[in-house]
């Protein structure tokens, strides 16, 4: 029996539409969408490129595309999208279409910055960062703010202060353009201040399985930074447990299928602290796929709703970096685009 597997806003992941291929069985379907039909990641071989419409009407474009190709399940590879995705998740499992990602309350909690921070001082405050409104802030940090938008995706915002906020990091806030806002509309983008943390920074990918248990983890060491991801790390299998503890805490209690991804700093005081949480297959994935860890797996089990068979876990240590390649567009020249 065949299944459909769509995921949303592929974008540059191409390394995440080519583990999830290399997974199917000979009859399974892979779409991919994005609203842009040059992305990357819309021109993997054995996946269907699906456009995406440019703006308004994706919901019921969404489900009418799950409804009219028998889609089994839903991925997403975009924050702000998941969210939207998270409230059509009934109507879509009305006609067999699973989401496999947060429910609509993790979905929020997980993108807005100030909400990861109460959730984890409610529920694994040892691993909280004390996260604050900047324009709040009135008192010094000996070590000096981090600055990031609230609602922000890929580190966008992301800058630092000195010991005190000045009034330049405040107009910061008071003069940025509109962003996007899990409620509807947008609004003048709020940045939110922490303290800053020296330590090691690790990225942690988890799968969670249907009824919440931990399926898999995959712990790295981050060696380098780019554009909001990842660029350059360590894949490591031994003396991580932890690691892929702290982050499997920092989600307990909030309602989430497939992959998720988790960065941790181990400070230079031993303590772990959690900076933020993805429910979604992160830039990070690159290097767990690359060592084995078999979440692609455990993707199509879901779809199936088949049980979870295997621990998935990165089968050697390895260190790897990204590098820039070229797509050709595919989806266009060889007219395999499905036009909804």
């Amino acid at each position: 029996m065949s299944n459909t597997l769509l995921i949303t806003a592929v974008g540059r992941r191409v390394y995440v539409i080519e583990e999830l291929v290399a997974a199917a069985r000979p009859d399974d379907i892979i779409l991919v969408t994005d609203r842009d039909v040059t992305a990357p990641a819309m021109s993997v071989a054995g996946a269907l490129p699906v456009v995406a419409p440019p703006q308004g009407g994706v919901d019921e474009w969404l489900l009418d595309l799950c409804q009219r190709m028998s889609v089994d399940a839903v991925l997403s590879l975009h924050d702000y999208e998941a969210v939207a995705i998270t409230r059509l998740a009934a109507k879509m499992a009305k006609t067999g279409t699973i989401f496999i990602g947060p429910d609509e309350t993790a979905a929020i909690t997980l993108i807005d910055k100030i909400g990861l921070a109460r959730h984890l001082e409610a529920t694994a405050p040892d691993l909280a960062v004390s996260t604050w409104p900047a324009m709040a802030i009135s008192e010094q940090s000996a070590s000096g703010y981090v600055l990031k938008d609230r609602f922000g995706s890929a580190s966008s915002g992301l800058t630092t202060a000195t010991t005190s906020l000045e009034a330049a990091d405040l107009a910061k806030a008071r003069n940025a353009t509109a962003a996007w806002h899990p409620h509807g509309g947008t609004a003048p983008t709020e940045l939110v201040a922490q303290p800053m943390l020296a330590g090691t920074e690790y990225n942690v990918d988890l799968f969670i399985g249907n009824d919440g248990s931990l399926a898999g983890h995959c712990v790295k060491r981050k060696r380098a930074m780019r554009g909001g991801e990842t660029d350059s790390a360590e894949v490591l299998v031994h003396g991580v447990e932890a690691l892929a503890e702290a982050a499997y805490r920092a989600i307990h209690g909030l309602r989430i299928t497939g992959n998720v991804d988790v960065d941790i700093l181990e400070c230079n005081d031993g303590r772990l602290a959690v900076i933020d949480v993805n429910p979604r297959f992160g830039g990070g994935y690159a290097f767990s796929a690359l060592a084995g860890y078999g979440a692609a797996r455990g993707v199509w089990s879901l779809a199936r709703s088949e049980p979870i068979a295997e621990h998935f876990g990165p089968t050697r240590e390895l260190i790897a970096s990204k590098y820039v390649a070229t797509k050709e567009v595919t989806a266009i020249q060889h007219g395999q685009l499905v036009r909804a």
